[in-house]
Order: C-alpha cells, then structure tokens, then sequence
C-alpha cells in the first residue's frame, strides 16, 4: 500500500485494501471468540472496514491523496452492500441473537436506507461511483424483495411481465431525475 501511495497506483493499493479489510474481518471474529480463519463465515465482521474505508477520505491526512478517495468509497461501500444483502437473505450466519426472519428483516431495511442513503449522498456531492452503486444496489435489493413476495404465487410469465413494467419504469424514473439533475448543474 505504501508503494501503491509513493506512485500513485490505483491497483495495489486495491488489493492492499482488500487484504485490510480480510484481516481487520480476522481481527473482530477473533475478539469475539469465533476462530481467526472463520471470519468468512460472519459477513458482519467485515461491516467495521467497511465503515472505516467510508470514513478515510474524510480525514485531513487523506486530503494529500484526494485521487484515491474514490477508491476507498466505492471498495468501502461495496463491502458494505455485500455483507447486509449476505445477511437480508441468509440471517442464520448473523451475531444477532434473533430469530432468522428477525435478522432478515432488519438487514433488508438497512439495505434499502443504506443505497438510498448512497444514491441520494452521491448525486448530491456529484460521486459517480457511489450514486452508480447505491443505484445499483437499491435495484438488486428490490428485485430481491419482489422475487421473495411474488415468485410463490404468480405465474412466471406474469412476474417476468411485472418485473420487465417495473423495470422500465425506472430506467423513465432515472432519466428524468437525470435530466433535472442536470438542469440544475448547468446554469
């Protein structure tokens, strides 16, 4: 990672980030009695990195690097997103001492805050990356929750027909939030 800084390398310092965020995952299974090597088991151990990446471009000592703040956003977010969608549909694996539909639950509303909170903070502090991926996230937990509601009880060719409605009413939705958006930018 200290190569990846000296020269200005997206790639490694990627990589060096990923490596980060498995060890500080080792490090809080392991304060919590669970085996050191057993941290994939429990997608909450990566929540933690995953905020502290968020949270790095924040600080003073990153403003010297400003062209890898993107980088830790988006890898922080991703990890983020990848550990509560794991556990909106597979809450056995979670700490919580709730019943699984319990965990679930939970996880799926932080889910829908947390990329809509990411969609809204992108647009509005103009990162690409983080209003692409909490879309895109948004979209995937949606899709999700549609499959679990309707899939049972419906006819595939009537979900898929709802689905393909849904869907392009959101892409007409996002055209137009894109074309006020950039009303608004361009004086």
């Amino acid at each position: 990672m200290l190569l990846a800084y000296a020269y200005g390398l997206q790639l490694p310092l990627a990589a060096g980030l990923i490596c980060l965020l498995g060890y500080l995952a080792a490090c809080f299974s392991s304060w919590l009695g669970a085996p050191w090597l057993s941290f994939p088991e429990r997608p909450e151990n990566f929540l933690l990195g995953g905020l502290i990446l968020i949270a790095v471009p924040g600080l003073r000592l990153q403003r010297r690097y400003a062209e890898f703040d993107w980088l830790y956003r988006t890898l922080g977010l991703l990890t983020l997103f990848l550990a509560i969608l794991i556990l909106s549909e597979w809450g056995a694996v979670s700490y919580l001492p709730m019943r699984q539909s319990a965990v679930e639950a939970i996880y799926q509303v932080m889910g829908f805050a947390g990329a809509g909170m990411a969609l809204w903070m992108g647009i509005r502090a103009r990162f690409a990356g983080v209003a692409n991926l909490g879309a895109a996230f948004f979209t995937v937990f949606l899709y999700l929750r549609f499959y679990h509601w309707w899939w049972d009880w419906m006819p595939g060719y009537l979900f898929f027909l709802v689905i393909g409605l849904i869907s392009i009413g959101l892409l007409a939705l996002f055209r137009k939030l894109r074309r006020r958006t950039a009303e608004v930018v361009t004086p």
